[in-house]
């Protein structure tokens, strides 16, 4: 059946069609009640009204598969004595980011020993320069030592987690306590953006609280105000996880919080203790992220745990082999059975934090040992992504995937820093002119690539 319109619409057809005049066609289209350019501009409406119908279908349905593609994804969980996402098990495996906001000496080319911490090398450093040039340089590490072609090459090797050490100098002063630096906080967003913009997760890892949780130089000790002796101290550590943690809350791309790097205090209930108290803090603005706990004895042993302090958590291991004989890939499996022992009393996962820095065939021999354990054993990361080439305990060249190229200059000023009473005193512009230089060899650009390294590591990751 014809609508009226199509009527008048199909008689002007055939009048057309015997050649009727155009004002035949009017008159009858006028007799059908019917205009045809009415006709047509109905038509035309009707076909806009359809384009537009069509057009924002397909803007919504691209729009929500965005949203749905953009999502976070859910915060990384420990069940029963795996880790999980999206509910599978998933191992994280990576790198340390040693010698960004924690540093170590050692690392930028100093020798291990004697061994001395950041606060002695900073405040060597800046007796020489003065402060402002001494803080600039300081702002300088943080901005240049990891940066984005760091993360992508990390990405693009198959890693999927970096452990990011920080000194509490990081966010805290001493002179100004529990007032925490908006600037620093800054360089911490902007790592942790740049591993969510290339798929790696993120391990904050608090390496040196208020006072020293050690007193080796890695922890960056303040003899006089010893963390396990200073209840001040053992305060702002609770105090600064909890800003750190009501900051990071809601980031997923944070795969977990690592409470105290390789705490060693007087007693191993101290350790315990302190634990319960930064857990406590912590879940009262965050009860969403896994918490990662070392055991004492530089993250080897876990007895003074009766119970787990937190269901969401696991126990981290540090695992180095340093011995001139034998097999390093059996030493390294007795190292992690010796965790896993530990670990299977609660029925909780270990993570190895920390190994390496040693030969090619250790480092990656350690790594296949990891990845051979049982599910038990969550992954590792490797100590450390980048350093200057130095020579390890035995005198052993020590690999990484990237290699500080120093500058001219630098190594005397690091003598110097180290051995203050054995090497000349370095001249404050020459010390500046090192310190500038350095600042720029920091970057990937001006790194070389331990090819062989990545290779092989890749192998074990992909």
């Amino acid at each position: 059946m014809l609508l009226p319109h199509q009527v008048g619409a199909y008689d002007c057809e055939r009048l057309a069609s015997r050649g009727a005049s155009s004002s035949e066609l009017v008159e009858r289209d006028t007799i059908n009640g019917t205009d045809s350019s009415f006709v047509m501009r109905n038509l035309r409406s009707r076909a806009l009204c359809l384009v537009l119908f069509l057009l924002f279908s397909f803007v919504a349905t691209v729009s929500r598969t965005l949203a749905a593609t953009a999502a976070p994804v859910p915060f990384i969980r420990r069940l029963d004595d795996t880790i999980t996402v999206h509910g599978a098990p998933i191992k994280l495996r990576g790198v340390n980011l040693g010698g960004m906001f924690l540093w170590e000496p050692w690392i930028w080319g100093a020798n291990l020993f004697p061994m001395v911490s950041e606060s002695e090398m900073f405040g060597r450093l800046q007796s020489l320069v003065g402060v402002a040039p001494a803080q600039r340089f300081r702002h300088s590490i943080y901005e240049n030592y990891v940066t984005e072609p760091d993360i992508r090459r990390i990405s693009e090797l198959g890693f999927n987690v970096v452990r990011v050490p920080i000194n509490y100098r990081l966010l805290e002063n001493d002179a100004n306590p529990y007032v925490y630096e908006n600037e620093s906080w800054q360089d911490l967003d902007n790592l942790i953006n740049l591993c969510e913009k290339h798929h790696v997760y993120v391990v904050i890892d608090l390496h040196a609280a208020a006072g020293g949780q050690s007193r080796l130089f890695t922890a960056d000790p303040n003899p006089k105000r010893f963390l396990w002796r200073d209840e001040e101290n053992k305060k702002r550590t609770v105090a600064l996880w909890a800003a750190i943690a009501g900051r990071y809350k809601n980031r997923t791309i944070v795969a977990g919080y690592d409470l105290l790097n390789e705490p060693n205090p007087v007693r191993a209930a101290d350790a315990v203790d302190l634990y319960r108290d930064i857990i406590k803090a912590i879940r009262e603005v965050d009860k969403n992220h896994m918490l990662i706990v070392e055991g004492t004895s530089l993250a080897t042993k876990f007895d003074a745990f009766d119970e787990l302090p937190d269901e969401n958590m696991i126990f981290s291991f540090h695992a180095y082999s340093f011995s001139l004989f034998g097999d390093p890939a059996s030493e390294m499996r007795k190292k992690v059975a010796a965790a896993q022992e530990e670990g299977r009393r609660f029925h909780v996962p270990v993570w190895c934090g920390e190994f390496g820095e040693n030969t090619l065939s250790n480092v990656v021999g350690s790594a296949q040992s990891l990845n051979e354990a049982g599910s038990d054993v969550c992954g590792w990361c490797l100590w450390t992504w980048k350093q200057a080439p130095v020579k390890g305990i035995y005198g052993r060249m020590d690999r990484t995937p990237m290699i500080l190229q120093l500058p001219s200059g630098w190594l005397p000023l690091m003598k110097w820093c180290v051995t203050p009473h054995l090497a000349k005193r370095p001249a404050a512009a020459d010390a500046q002119t090192a310190m500038d230089a350095f600042a720029q060899c920091v970057k990937f650009a001006n790194n070389k690539q331990d090819g062989e390294l990545m290779a092989e590591l890749s192998k074990l990751v992909k």
